[in-house]
């Protein structure tokens, strides 16, 4: 059978001016639009995905070591956040922040 998600009260996207929400996140949780996630640099977003399913997987086996995963994996969220969240003042000429134009020169799309 079709499994439904619970819906909870709307939140909204944790980058400032950034208007899109969702309702499947628990009340109190932070969570990152799509859109804007896509914004942070690659090799951030690998990094946290690599570490979540690692941190999933060690907590299906209930290994102690889980939570460190889910630590790192925090770290990694709060870091993405305060890349997205600079103030505009930091941007470069091309309106973007100096990690995403190295991450675009890298590929050889700047």
């Amino acid at each position: 059978m079709n499994k439904r998600r619970e819906t909870y009260p709307r939140i909204n996207c944790c980058i400032p001016g950034c208007k899109r929400g969702t309702t499947t996140f628990e009340p109190g949780t932070r969570m990152i639009c799509g859109k804007c996630w896509r914004k942070a640099p690659k090799i951030l977003r690998d990094r946290y995905s690599m570490w979540r399913r690692h941190g999933n997987r060690l907590a299906k086996r209930d290994d102690p070591r889980a939570d460190a995963c889910f630590v790192h994996v925090n770290r990694i969220f709060e870091r993405i956040l305060s890349l997205l969240s600079e103030p505009d003042a930091e941007l470069d000429h091309n309106g973007l922040t100096p990690i995403m134009a190295e991450e675009l020169r890298k590929a050889g799309l700047l």
